[in-house]
């Protein structure tokens, strides 16, 4: 299998490849990605296997989602000397980076500025930082205290309101009922301590997911996703903010993508089979049926005795008459044996 991932999102690649053959007998290679290279092209033209995408990814015909791997954090970082008091002044007349050029930071904008009725040429989305002269910058990735803050000297994380206000229409929930995929999230106090990060800070997530074509072996996924729950505890090491969401426990139903079958048939490998599931009506019908069954046969056999007293009782009068005979006038005779 192809994997589509790019090598600085992961710690020890190398130990990645080995623990996925060792328990899922699946060669692994890494494909990185290049300046100009379409990941979902490449994904649907069969030139990778898989490749790791936002849920807020739009539906692709013919993907299919292998498994929710983590949570994707939007932190969002201001120029310290910035007086921001609402989430509009986050954007207009503002220079704004993307590191990664992250769809979900796009995604963020775009819909910041329609809820606040900001113009698409009141704000510049930049190529490139300038420590000290952009003025926003959005980061899209796991939470992850060792992020390199050297380069953010002189910003702070941008809270979109209070912990407490969740639940009340806060602004991130207001982003949250135009794309549901995007979660309110809470990043902990001094999670960034050299981020302006003392109090909480309220933002946005989105979950990352494992996707492949709807060609890939339903063997295979079935081992992968094996290999990926059940060794769980030697993936965390190699990166922690990567691997220590993974669970069998999500709802397909929140999926922007179909479930691989393979991925299907692993989560159903425990439920009943359908002998189980239906043991106890199985039974009933069944007992239901022996019944039915035996008071058939016992009517049917009462049903012929019956019949045969009724004839045994008929020849037993005419036998009575046959005997009487001598004694009766033949008027006599047919009146009896009309009367029986």
């Amino acid at each position: 299998l192809r994997l589509g991932l790019s090598l600085q999102s992961i710690e020890r690649i190398n130990q990645l490849s080995n623990i996925i053959t060792r328990h899922a007998k699946i060669e692994l290679n890494i494909v990185d990605f290049i300046d100009g290279d379409q990941p979902l092209k490449m994904l649907m033209k069969r030139k990778i296997d898989l490749l790791v995408v936002e849920n807020s990814t739009s539906y692709m015909n013919g993907l299919e989602a292998v498994l929710p791997l983590y949570t994707g954090v939007l932190h969002i970082l201001y120029r310290s000397e910035l007086k921001l008091t609402a989430p509009r002044d986050l954007i207009k007349g503002r220079t704004l980076f993307l590191r990664g050029a992250s769809p979900v930071s796009r995604k963020f904008i775009e819909t910041l500025a329609k809820l606040h009725g900001i113009d698409e040429n009141d704000y510049q989305i930049v190529d490139r930082l300038n420590p000290g002269i952009t003025d926003v910058i959005l980061v899209f990735s796991p939470i992850s205290p060792g992020i390199n803050q050297q380069k953010l000297i002189g910003y702070k994380l941008y809270s979109m309101g209070q912990p407490e206000e969740l639940g009340l229409g806060s602004a991130a929930e207001a982003i949250q009922y135009i794309f549901p995929q995007m979660q309110p999230f809470i990043i902990p106090a001094k999670t960034y301590s050299g981020l302006g990060n003392e109090q909480a800070v309220v933002t946005i997530s989105v979950d990352m997911v494992l996707v492949t074509h709807q060609d890939t072996s339903e063997q295979l996924i079935y081992r992968l996703v094996q290999t990926f729950i059940e060794q769980k505890a030697q993936l965390i090491p190699l990166s922690p903010s990567l691997f220590f969401g993974i669970t069998d426990q999500f709802d397909p139903l929140q999926l922007n993508f179909p479930l691989h079958k393979g991925t299907r048939r692993y989560l159903e490998r425990d439920s009943p089979s359908f002998l189980e599931r239906f043991a106890e009506m199985i039974n009933t019908l069944a007992y239901l049926t022996v019944l039915l069954l035996t008071g058939g046969v016992g009517f049917y056999r009462w049903s012929r005795q019956r019949k045969k007293d009724r004839i045994d009782r008929f020849y037993l009068r005419v036998l009575a008459i046959r005997e009487q005979l001598d004694e009766l006038s033949l008027s006599e005779a047919l009146q009896k044996l009309r009367a029986i």
